[in-house]
């Protein structure tokens, strides 16, 4: 539905509540996917700040989950990320 900054809060909520839950691996993922998307999605006003949020997303995910099968993909958003914000930071 595109409600990527809804799903961020909301997997945010579930980790401060369930800080335990069984299920982390999968919510950091979703965090830093929905971080990724809500950046490509942005205005270019709000890409910067939200392509550094999904680098942070990134950083967090693989300090916790280095073995993760979601590895790849993360690391795709990653440098995709990277990319989109050297071309916002080149002056047109």
């Amino acid at each position: 539905m595109e409600k990527y900054r809804s799903a961020i809060i909301a997997l945010e909520s579930t980790l401060t509540k369930f800080p335990d839950t069984k299920f982390k691996k999968e919510i950091f993922f979703l965090m830093l996917k929905a971080n990724y998307l809500f950046a490509i999605n942005s205005v270019d006003t709000k890409k910067t700040e939200r392509f550094e949020d999904t680098i942070e997303s990134y950083h967090t995910f693989v300090d916790s989950f280095k073995e993760s099968k979601e590895l790849k993909t993360a690391e795709s958003y990653y440098l995709s990320s990277l990319k989109e914000l050297e071309k916002l930071k080149t002056p047109n």
